[in-house]
């Protein structure tokens, strides 16, 4: 899983000041409600976990024949080599997020 910080936890200091005074202007969210941060270094392996808690697999391919029946194609060509691009999405996510530099470490957050 990966890390994420909470910034209900974090000790107030200038820097977290500052943080905050940074996501109130350009996240969508109150940073008094909490705010996820993801490091960017783990944003693929988050993005990856958040398509597994929150997206129906990809691997239910059926077509209804002419007489009704109910056939299951995922085991077939070319259904069976039908994958998520990972990367591809994380790319396409990342824009809903705000990019912000904490403590030496770059931060997605929303």
């Amino acid at each position: 899983m990966t890390e994420r910080i909470d910034t209900r936890d974090l000790v107030v200091d200038a820097e977290v000041v500052a943080l905050f005074e940074e996501l109130e202007e350009n996240c969508d969210e109150d940073p008094r409600n909490g705010i996820q941060m993801i490091p960017v270094s783990g944003w693929h392996d988050y993005v990856k976990d958040l398509i597994a808690e929150t997206c129906e697999p990809i691997n239910n391919f059926t077509t209804t024949r002419w007489d009704g029946r109910v056939i299951d194609l995922s085991n077939e060509w070319p259904y069976r080599h039908v994958t998520i691009d990972y990367e591809a999405a994380a790319e396409e996510l990342e824009g809903d997020y705000y990019e912000v530099d904490f403590k030496g470490e770059t931060y997605l957050c929303k």
